[in-house]
């Protein structure tokens, strides 16, 4: 086991040292000197690592006695705990030393379990000693004595919870390329700066009060400080920074801020300063920006990029993307006339993930291009599978990313693919959105044209979302257009989309292109395409994208579409209700639903972008996803708050826990309003807060509570001491020496002392070995076998002074050994002593409860 602790032992005499060193070696470190003027040297140089000192009296230079005085005088030395050891066994020179302040004391010869029993004892005591000074270290950065990191954090949520009525800022700032400072002038000038830094804030925080500061880590710093507006914020930023740039021209410091302006007061400080921190990483790097404002659309991005990134690899090695088909219908027929492939990702824990989700972070890290690759190949398996099962083949349009248009073995890799599966090239189309071509790059003309020649379809996606459309089919070879319907939303005057449109496809006929409708998903927009002479479509009126088992029932029964008479699952009003509601519930920066609940359980409606990101996965399509990772009592929870919403047709609260499989368990308020009826169901919404963080931090204060009130009963009222001795003498003397502070209680013998101990509360014991009925090795035996007794401290008091005899009541559980006559210094103190660790010890256990 690793020594942790380090013992000084002081002793003029080499043999002392060699035998106490022998003694202590096994379980601490241990540094020695043999004077006093050694150990005070000792001392100044390595007082941090010094747990314990072992102080012979008698010594040449400089005795025990003095190094007991210097110790003293030293309000840090003072604190470490010294045994002093002694030859003379004449009691006033151990009253003197523990007036001078030693901690205790052990007599030569040495005795190994006493010595380290005592060591042992000091030690865990000093404990309450050094409270104040680590909490002083806890709570402050010894470079620029400024708030520390936690400390800062729970001054700042002190301060806003004061506050309800104030608005509040999160200021974090750090230097960029700090270390190039250290790097080239010195640590001592890296220092240098950070100590002005932190004057500064405090000049801040004096000029505008309502202010808390801290160093967070090496050049971070955080702010929190009343908001009166943006442009007030910024110009205090930025003055402050300009201060901070002209501290050294060397240095070419350069700032960066970020700023959370507190609208969720329920945030924990750490996750505010998280916010900031989002704000900040958006302009690192950029020397012509040097303050950002924090928004939830940061921090949603991060995460999820970040989050996604962590597991695309391993989630292509297991393959977790797995192919979707969405049908492209010919409408003059009603019938399937192919499909596009569609990636999606069915996580192990969050289920089907959005492609909205990982595609665009894929596009921006390059693992698009792996991507692509993969669901090529495994579009070509399945067209293999279909001609080998003799099924209807339909052409398979697969999505090539702009970033593989760059590839120069991009034609051979998509012929070998067609070659290992022996499918011919008219199955596979290949769709490429209309920016990617509008680089004008010759190679991509080229490589267009050459997957033409090996008998491939372009087809060009998104036609009309960018500006050279009409260059693009002047210049580049394209055999499908694709246009998305969302393209008639945008207009801002009644009837022109749709004139545009239809010239579109007038054009592409003239062209010999085929025009297929993406996104259709309404009965009047069939109609539409259909009188424009538009022949093929996609989208959710017709279907959605599917898994290969249902799109292979769906071609093999080739029935024809029935388009349905009402597309609305709720009256009108209702409709129109949750419709204006959408919007809404899209804008807030937390997890948001609209439900259905009936008989038949709950049906999710709308879920907000927000959900989707903060949960995983979507629970429009995986509501029995969410119920597996809550337990029966969290179900029951949510159920009564719904029947509780529906009857009172009012807003409801309730608090749940949820456990993530392989996560952390996870504390939801879940705020539910009821919005109406329709046909057998209630609609509500319902939204969601995390309270994790609160919920943890509740849990922490009430065991810093109970921790607390524990330590506070140490000296707040008289202790109760047990004296079981049966020479009457002697109790009267032990107890003209402790009446003044402790509470006593005077018995016999071991019987007498069992059964007052069964009765009242006793918190040390002053036993006598050689007694009638019980003696005390007996009750140390008894005292074993009971619960709860073996925690009070007991003090052998006898008149026997043998070492061996110490050695074996102290292997028997007592704690400690006075020898008679009686000294009251020496019984006062090592009373004391006992009680005040026993006190830390119990707040160690009801913290552990």
């Amino acid at each position: 086991m690793a020594k942790s602790k380090t013992i000084l032992i002081v002793d003029d005499s080499g043999i002392n040292r060699a035998i106490l060193r022998k003694i202590i070696s096994s379980e601490y470190n241990v540094c020695e000197a043999g004077n006093g003027v050694e150990a005070l040297k000792i001392l100044n140089e390595k007082q941090t690592t010094i747990s314990g000192i072992l102080l012979d009296l008698v010594m040449p230079e400089m005795d025990g006695y003095e190094v007991l005085r210097r110790l003293s005088a030293d309000d840090e030395l003072s604190n470490i705990p010294v045994i002093v050891s002694t030859g003379n066994s004449d009691k006033e020179y151990e009253k003197k030393a523990l007036e001078l302040g030693a901690w205790d004391f052990v007599t030569k010869p040495f005795d190994a379990d006493i010595i380290k029993f005592r060591l042992k004892n000091a030690i865990d005591r000093s404990r309450l000693t050094f409270l104040e000074q680590l909490q002083y270290i806890a709570d402050f950065d010894a470079l620029t004595g400024i708030y520390s990191k936690n400390k800062f954090f729970e001054e700042t949520k002190n301060l806003i919870d004061s506050h309800p009525d104030d608005e509040f800022v999160f200021v974090r700032f750090d230097i960029d390329k700090f270390s190039l400072i250290n790097s080239f002038y010195g640590l001592k000038a890296g220092d240098g700066l950070l100590k002005f830094i932190a004057e500064l804030i405090k000049s801040l925080a004096q000029k505008y009060g309502m202010t808390t500061y801290g160093r967070i880590d090496a050049d971070i710093f955080g702010i929190c400080m009343k908001h009166y507006s943006m442009e007030n914020a910024e110009k205090i930023v930025a003055g402050h920074m300009e201060m901070i740039k002209a501290y050294n021209s060397n240095y070419n410091i350069q700032p960066t801020t970020g700023i959370y302006v507190i609208e969720d007061r329920s945030l924990t400080a750490s996750a505010m300063y998280d916010r900031a921190t989002m704000a900040s990483k958006t302009i690192k790097g950029d020397c012509m920006k040097y303050l950002a404002f924090y928004n939830d659309k940061m921090r949603v991005q991060l995460e999820t990029a970040q989050e996604v990134s962590n597991e695309m690899e391993y989630a292509l090695e297991d393959e977790q993307f797995v192919v979707y088909l969405q049908p492209k219908y010919d409408i003059r027929i009603n019938k399937p006339a192919g499909a596009e492939a569609l990636v999606r990702w069915k996580h192990p824990q969050k289920g089907l993930v959005s492609p909205g989700l990982f595609i665009p972070v894929f596009e921006s890290n390059g693992f698009i291009s792996k991507l692509d690759f993969y669901m090529w190949d495994k579009v070509c398996k399945l067209i293999r599978s279909w001609i080998d099962r003799k099924m209807p083949v339909y052409p398979i349009s697969v999505n090539v990313s702009r970033v593989n248009m760059y590839n120069p073995k991009l034609v051979d890799i998509i012929v070998e693919l067609v070659e290992k599966y022996d499918i011919p090239p008219k199955y596979l189309n290949l769709e490429l959105t209309e920016s990617a071509y509008t680089d004008k790059d010759a190679f991509i003309d080229e490589t267009l044209s050459a997957l033409q020649s090996k008998g491939f379809s372009i087809f060009m996606d998104d036609f009309g979302s960018g500006y050279s459309s009409l260059n693009v089919l002047k210049d580049i070879s394209v055999d499908v257009l694709k246009i998305d319907m969302k393209f008639m939303s945008k207009a801002k005057k009644e009837g022109r989309a749709e004139n545009i449109i239809a010239s579109v496809v007038r054009m592409a006929k003239w062209l010999n292109m085929p025009v297929i409708a993406e996104g259709v998903e309404e009965k009047e927009q069939v109609e539409f395409l259909r009188g424009i002479g538009c022949e093929y479509v996609q989208g959710y009126y017709f279907a959605k994208p599917m898994p290969v088992s249902d799109y292979e029932e769906l071609i093999s029964n080739s029935e024809t579409f029935k388009e349905p008479e009402n597309n609305n699952a709720f009256d009108n009003v209702m409709l129109d209700g949750v419709n204006k509601l959408e919007p809404a519930l899209e804008a807030i920066a937390q997890p948001a639903i609209i439900f259905e609940f009936n008989n038949n359980g709950l049906d999710v409606l709308f879920e907000n972008t927000v959900f989707s990101n903060s949960f995983g996965y979507h629970l429009i399509s995986n509501v029995n996803n969410e119920i597996d990772y809550l337990s029966s009592e969290s179900q029951n929870i949510i159920f009564t708050a719904i029947l509780k919403a529906i009857k009172t047709k009012g807003t409801v609260e309730c608090e749940y826990e949820r456990n993530p499989s392989g996560k952390n368990e996870q504390w939801f308020n879940l705020k539910i309003k009821y919005l109406g009826q329709s046909g057998q169901g209630s609609i509500l919404v319902g939204s969601f807060t995390d309270i994790t963080d609160i919920k943890s931090l509740d849990t922490k204060l009430e065991q810093i509570k109970k921790y607390q009130e524990t330590l506070a009963h140490i000296g707040s009222e008289k202790n109760t001491v047990l004296i079981v001795d049966d020479d009457n003498f002697n109790r009267v003397v032990l107890n003209s020496i402790l009446e003044e502070k402790f509470k006593i209680i005077e018995v016999e013998n071991g019987v007498q002392a069992l059964d007052i101990m069964e009765k009242e509360k006793i918190d040390i014991i002053l036993l006598d070995l050689n007694m009638p009925v019980m003696n005390g090795e007996e009750f140390l035996e008894k005292r074993k076998s009971i619960d709860g007794w073996e925690n009070i401290p007991v003090v052998i008091i006898s008149a026997d002074d043998r070492l061996e005899k110490q050695s074996e009541v102290l292997e028997l559980g007592a704690d400690d050994y006075i020898t008679k006559p009686f000294v009251q210094k020496i019984v006062a103190n090592r009373i004391e002593n006992l009680i005040k660790l026993k006190g830390v010890r119990d707040a160690d256990m009801a913290v552990l409860e």
